[in-house]
């Protein structure tokens, strides 16, 4: 059975610093600055990649989402994030309300931090029944499919740094499947709570030097960064049917587990190897037309050579020397958004895809030493044009710390 594509029809963003939509997002790139704090004056820093708290819940427009303040007091900000960037992303489709209020449309949102509900927790005097209903993690998705009154599949979706990407194959296989004819798919973290913070610290998976150094020596741990990005997909052919915008293409989406490994969250080459490889051959797609790879980019001195080998194992024998596939990690930027991070890195990749260049990567002085110049990766420096014309293909790659491995192929709309 052929496998269908789908389209992305409209996406919104709001992510560290000034890259609150799709422009400012792209200008930070290009102009290869990071919203990251630098130098945090301790081993960890809760301020560092958080200037979109909102502190006061009066900047919510609770009234308009039906919500009451009392219940806008009690609820996780994610929510209202979930809340103002679906809305975007709905409003960019030119899809009205009225046209979305009873539609099929399943809602998955990938998220892995938790944080306003640990704080609320530890106080039970502030466990009220709007608190409860306010801190449910199922309300992520729930609340939207609520609001808009989406009668598909409502799914809140945590495997660690991997969950937005893993929330996209699964709204994939709603459509594919027929249980939705739209699909709303989201990934938010929120850094709020400084206990949290100190966990991973204790994990010794934050860099001391407050920025992320992906697949460069320096590489060191990541940034705390926060962040929402929010996608709307259709089957591609409604989406040309009903004539409306198409951003990209998704060709292929995929996820796997590592299973056992010499150590839990240990990354796995060979899997992330043979998930790459599957997924393109679920859609019988030509690997070789790939010139772009948005990787996730783990910032550690293990995981960025483990990564950066798997990818060239599955692109073996489709790169030369003078034909190298261009690596590029958005962590870097924006630090890393956790359980959002996969749609970051999504929402580049349409970009790049759109734009036909590839912005460079920064921090990136000397190539960490064990990745090696014989597997045809350029980690390029100055932003590129892409390489050829025509199509425009690229990979999305995500993983997380259990062992989830995430995967997706896109298309530039143009061809």
């Amino acid at each position: 059975m052929p496998y269908e594509a789908i389209a992305i029809i409209s996406f919104a963003l709001k992510f560290p610093q000034d890259a609150v939509d799709q422009e400012s997002f792209w200008k930070l790139l290009l102009e290869k600055r990071s919203a990251c704090t630098t130098e945090p004056p301790n081993r960890y820093n809760v301020t560092a990649c958080r200037p979109l708290i909102k502190e006061d819940v009066g900047a919510f427009d609770a009234a308009f989402f039906g919500i009451s303040p009392e219940e806008a007091e009690c609820m996780d900000p994610q929510q209202f994030w979930l809340l103002e960037t679906s809305y975007q992303a709905l409003e960019n489709s030119g899809i009205s309300l009225k046209e979305a209020a009873g539609s099929n449309t399943s809602v998955h949102v990938g998220c892995c931090g938790y944080d306003f509900a640990m704080m609320a927790a530890r106080d039970p005097e502030l466990l009220s029944r709007d608190r409860v209903i306010g801190t449910l993690q199922s309300n992520l998705a729930n609340q939207l499919s609520w609001f808009y009154d989406f009668h598909g599949p409502s799914t809140v979706v945590d495997t660690g740094c991997s969950s937005s990407l893993v929330a996209l194959d699964m709204a994939c296989q709603s459509l594919h499947s027929g249980d939705a004819n739209m699909a709303m798919v989201a990934g938010c973290n929120l850094v709020y709570d400084p206990a949290a913070t100190e966990g991973l610290d204790r994990l010794n998976v934050l860099s001391p030097d407050g920025k992320c150094f992906s697949f460069d020596s320096r590489a060191n741990g990541y940034s705390r960064g926060e962040g929402i990005g929010c996608v709307v997909l259709k089957p591609l052919s409604a989406a040309i049917e009903g004539g409306y915008t198409i951003r990209a293409v998704i060709r292929a989406t995929g996820s796997s587990q590592n299973g056992r490994t010499p150590r839990m969250g240990q990354p796995c080459g060979k899997a992330q190897a043979s998930l790459i490889r599957s997924v393109y051959r679920r859609a019988d797609l030509d690997i070789a037309l790939t010139r772009y790879f948005e990787a996730h980019g783990t910032d550690t001195p293990r995981g960025d050579p483990t990564e950066a080998e798997a990818i060239a194992n599955a692109f073996r024998g489709h790169t030369s020397p003078e034909d190298k596939l261009h690596i590029g990690a958005v962590k870097s930027n924006i630090g890393h958004l956790k359980g959002a991070s996969g749609m970051a890195g999504l929402i580049k990749a349409v970009l790049v895809l759109e734009k036909g260049i590839i912005p460079a990567n920064i921090w990136v002085d000397r190539i960490n030493p064990r990745i090696h110049s014989s597997w045809n990766l350029n980690f390029p420096k100055e932003a590129l044009p892409w390489p050829i014309d025509g199509l425009r293909r690229a990979s999305v790659n995500s993983f997380g710390l259990g062992g989830t491995n995430a995967h997706a192929v896109l298309d530039d709309a143009y061809h």
